[in-house]
């Protein structure tokens, strides 16, 4: 009987030591685990970058003055904000009271502190007093393919924006070659910016941003095949500043 119990007594310790060493395995399988997955969330979660293209539409003649203030006093107080990358205003060649602006940040996050400061609020509240209908605004995104670089400065005498909706299938096309275009036009020197931008929720539609110091020559346009829709180009001048605007 003696003998009996010793022997299941070391059984049961030998089991209790097995099951220690699974528990054990498992634990350190689980921990890599979170790891993996910790590490995997911190990819998923790397900062986007804010970047949006809006047309006011038209302008009430007589709110105009006002507006302009208040939207040039928010872009210069934006651009010294840490989180900034970009911020013009602009307006049509033919002086149309129907601004557009373009601004980039470098994470949503410091968009969302941009909104909170009293020179944007401001500004918003002129826009809604002065606007003759409803503003428009596209959420855009950075093209990892033509990667867009800060301007050089922000004189320039010649800008534009074109809108472009590319064929289903022909898309990997028309960014690698905007991409050898933008390689070509930001080697020149009398180009200051040359930025391509995609829809962020339509894959197949981009914004190009150029400005020039003077009328650009001999720049290879993107094939027309690569299109569904002809592209739309606003010829702009830059009124983001006080001594750029004759209103």
């Amino acid at each position: 009987m003696i003998q009996i119990k010793k022997c299941k007594r070391k059984r049961l310790v030998n089991c209790l030591w097995l099951i220690g060493v699974a528990l054990c395995i498992v634990g350190c399988n689980n921990s890599n685990t979170q790891t993996e997955r910790s590490e995997t969330a911190k990819t998923d979660t790397v900062a986007e970058v804010y970047v949006e293209l809006g047309f006011f539409g038209p302008v009430k003649p007589e709110k105009w003055a006002v507006l302009l203030a208040a939207v040039q006093n928010n872009v210069t107080h934006s651009r010294r904000e840490a989180g900034n990358l970009a911020f013009n205003l602009y307006l049509p060649e033919n002086d149309t009271l129907q601004p557009i602006w373009f601004e980039r940040f470098q994470t949503y996050k410091a968009h969302t502190l941009h909104m909170q400061q009293d020179y944007f609020k401001k500004a918003i509240a002129v826009i809604k007093q002065s606007l003759a209908g409803e503003a428009l605004s596209i959420a855009l995104k950075d093209v990892k393919e033509v990667p867009a670089v800060n301007p050089k400065n922000r004189t320039a005498a010649h800008n534009s924006i074109t809108l472009y909706t590319v064929k289903p299938g022909s898309r990997q096309q028309f960014v690698t070659a905007m991409a050898n275009a933008a390689a070509k036009c930001r080697g020149l020197s009398n180009n200051v910016e040359y930025n391509l931008y995609q829809y962020k929720n339509e894959p197949e539609k981009f914004v190009l941003i150029e400005a020039w110091l003077n009328k650009p020559k001999n720049v290879q346009e993107p094939e027309a095949e690569y299109f569904a829709a002809e592209p739309v180009r606003y010829m702009v001048k830059d009124i983001s500043e006080n001594k750029n605007v004759n209103h």
